[in-house]
C-alpha cells in the first residue's frame, strides 16, 4: 500500500505544512507562503529543513519504504521502533528509504534530517494491515533559537538537545530552531502562537550577538514585541527566556553595537525582569551558562557550537529546568 506523505493516517510532528513541488513533498517548519512573502532567503532556507520534524505511525507492516530526495550536505534519518533507535540511514540523491519490521504493531517514528532540505514522495506499507495514529496526547513543548537549538552538529536527528529533552519527557516537540536566524523575527513569534503548546522555551542572543542586529537601545523591546505576539495565542502559557551558552573568545569582546556576549545576558535577563514588572509572572529567565559554563571549553566543538557531547549534556541539565515549568496534566 503506498499513500502521500499527506495522508491524514500518517501523524506528521513539528509541521507546519507541505509544498508540493516536482520531486514530491517539500516540509516547512514556517508557512511558506509568510516565508515567500517576506522574502529572506536565509531564514527560508532554514524553515526548509525540518530539524524535529517526524511520521509517527502504528503499523503492523512488514517494512515501510520511503521515496526521498535529499542532498549532499543533509544529517542523516533516525527509525525508532516502540520509543527506542532503531536505525540511522544516510541518504544523498533520490533513493528509498527502507525501514525493515517484523508485521507485528509497533509505534514507528521516523525522524528526518535536522538539517538538508529534503523531499518526501510516496510512503509504502508493505504487507500492512493497520496504518494509524497513536491515541496518546503527550504534553506539547515549542523551543526556539540558533544554529544551537537546530543542532546541525548532532550525532543524528534524535540526538540534537531539544529531541533528548522532548523523547525522555515524553513530550510533543515543535523546534524553530534556525542556523544563524535568531533574530527575533515577528512571523516566526507568529508560528509559535499558532501551534498549540504548554510550554515555551526561547534560547535568545547569540546570532543577535554575532550578527549585531539590535543594539541596547533595541534588544530588550524586541523580545517584549516578540513574547507579545506568542501572547496573544497564548496568554499563560510558560515562557523560558534562556541566554547564550558560554563561548569563551566572545564573553568580553563588542560587536559592532558595542555589545559584549556578556551583556547580551543581562539584556535578556532585563526584559525576563520587564515582563515581572508588567504583571506576567510566567516569563522566567536561564543563563545559558548555568548549561554550558565557562570552564566547560570541551564540550564545545569551536568554541561556540556543541559537540554531540555538548549537546546531550545541554538535555541533561536542561530537562529539570523544563519539567519544573510544564504544566501538570
Amino acid at each position: 500500500m503506498s499513500i502521500e506523505p499527506t495522508d491524514p493516517r500518517l501523524d506528521w510532528r513539528g509541521l507546519a505544512e507541505w509544498e508540493r513541488v516536482p520531486e514530491g513533498w517539500r516540509p516547512w517548519r514556517l508557512p511558506s507562503g509568510v516565508m515567500r512573502a517576506l522574502d529572506v532567503d536565509d531564514l527560508a532556507a532554514r524553515a526548509r529543513d525540518p530539524a524535529g520534524v517526524r511520521l509517527e505511525v502504528v503499523t503492523d507492516a512488514d517494512a515501510i519504504r520511503i521515496e526521498v530526495v535529499a542532498p549532499e550536505d543533509s544529517a542523516p534519518f533516525d527509525v525508532c521502533v516502540d520509543g527506542v533507535l532503531d536505525a540511522r540511514l544516510s541518504v544523498t540523491g533520490r533513493c528509498a528509504l527502507e525501514v525493515g519490521l517484523d508485521g507485528r504493531r509497533h509505534l514507528v517514528e521516523i525522524w528526518l534530517p535536522q538539517f538538508g532540505n529534503v523531499v518526501i514522495g510516496e510512503v509504502e506499507f508493505v504487507g500492512a494491515r493497520t496504518i494509524g495514529r497513536r491515541d496518546a496526547a503527550p504534553r506539547r513543548w515549542s523551543t526556539y533559537g540558533s544554529s544551537i537549538t537546530q543542532c546541525r552538529s548532532a550525532a543524528g536527528p534524535t540526538e540534537t538537545w531539544p529531541a533528548i529533552v522532548a523523547r525522555t519527557a515524553g513530550w510533543d516537540l515543535g523546534c524553530f530552531g534556525f542556523n544563524a536566524q535568531s533574530h527575533l523575527d515577528p512571523p516566526v513569534a507568529g508560528a509559535i502562537r499558532d501551534r498549540g503548546t504548554d510550554l515555551i522555551s526561547l534560547c535568545l542572543g547569540i546570532n543577535v550577538y554575532g550578527a549585531s542586529s539590535f543594539s541596547r537601545r533595541s534588544f530588550v523591546p524586541a523580545i517584549a514585541g516578540f513574547v507579545d505576539t506568542i501572547r496573544s495565542g497564548h496568554p499563560v502559557t510558560p515562557v523560558l527566556l534562556i541566554s547564550p551558552i558560554s563561548s569563551p573568545e566572545r564573553e568580553l569582546v563588542a560587536n559592532a553595537v558595542g555589545l559584549t556576549l556578556q551583556e547580551v545576558r543581562l539584556e535578556i535577563e532585563r526584559a525576563a525582569r520587564f515582563f515581572a514588572a508588567i504583571g506576567d509572572g510566567n516569563v522566567h529567565y536561564l543563563d545559558g551558562r548555568e548549561i554550558i559554563g565557562e570552564t566547560e571549553a570541551t564540550l564545545l566543538a569551536d568554541g561556540l557550537h556543541p559537540s554531540p557531547e555538548g549537546y546531550r549534556v545541554m538535555a541533561e541539565r536542561l530537562r529539570p529546568r523544563l519539567e519544573q515549568l510544564m504544566p501538570r496534566m
